[in-house]
């Protein structure tokens, strides 16, 4: 065999080959980073829009039961006390939201805190059993970013994580129709002395990912601007992914339209 008549590959060959590798590698590459770009902004999504599905779902199980078993004395709302057997009480901020006596409609950081009572039902904060007389449950976002749940006498149980704001109107009803033509913040409520005509509440909450933030090319060109119940929430960062959602909680218990449960 002659030597002379082998022949490798050339100098040029061999660049032409590098470059397609090189583009191939970083084809795959590219593909690889998007999805996993991917994969962590869904996680983010699915961590916000859940953190949301909990904390509607939990306030709506409970806050249903508002002034179940309780007959109340009318006189006491038009007269601005409290005697214990208001469905809506008037101590609203508790524990670790602060310390203030009286109707307010959002706490030092801004979010509304919830309070009813009632009578008759399972307890509350997730415990186990029914309530024994009438017992008071308050609702409110601490500085953690944590759905609290409060039943009076107990401790302060955190429900669910990730929710920044907590936003509540109370619906009434002023033409004796059986449902709500109007909706009012907490102090428009306790300036008109309409407490007797609520029938239902609508409440929303915005919740964020939590510790999971989603990657730097799926952020948003500017701040995102989430509505809650007519009101402008700007989202404090790009790196979370927020949901905002709300519902709106029929008190059957307290409309003159339906049957008692």
């Amino acid at each position: 065999m002659d030597l002379n008549q082998q022949k490798g590959f050339s100098l040029p060959s061999l660049m032409i080959a590098s470059a397609l590798g090189i583009f191939l590698v970083a084809g795959v590459g590219a593909v690889f980073v998007d999805s996993k770009s991917t994969y962590k902004f869904r996680a983010a999504a699915s961590i916000s829009h859940e953190n949301s599905r909990y904390a509607i779902h939990d306030l709506q199980r409970n806050l249903v039961l508002a002034g179940r078993g309780i007959t109340p004395d009318p006189n006491s709302y038009n007269l601005g006390i409290d005697d214990g057997k208001r469905t809506f009480p008037v101590y609203t901020k508790t524990g670790t939201a602060a310390s203030t006596v009286g109707i307010v409609n959002t706490d030092d950081q801004g979010s509304s805190i919830l309070a009813i009572r009632y009578a008759s039902g399972p307890n509350p904060c997730g415990e186990a059993g029914t309530v024994i007389g009438i017992t008071t449950v308050r609702f409110f976002i601490n500085n953690k970013n944590e759905l609290v749940c409060e039943k009076s006498g107990g401790v302060p149980r955190p429900i669910v994580s990730g929710v920044v704001l907590m936003r509540a109107l109370y619906g009434v009803d002023t033409d004796d129709t059986g449902g709500a033509n109007q909706y009012f913040e907490a102090s428009e409520i306790e300036a008109q002395k309409i407490w007797n005509n609520i029938v239902s509440l609508r409440v929303g909450v915005i919740t964020s990912s939590g510790e999971t933030l989603i990657p730097s090319s799926f952020k948003p060109p500017t701040t995102e601007v989430l509505n809650l119940l007519g009101t402008s929430y700007f989202a404090p960062d790009e790196t979370h992914f927020f949901t905002s959602s709300s519902i709106t909680v029929l008190f059957r218990n307290l409309n003159k339209m339906v049957e008692r449960q």
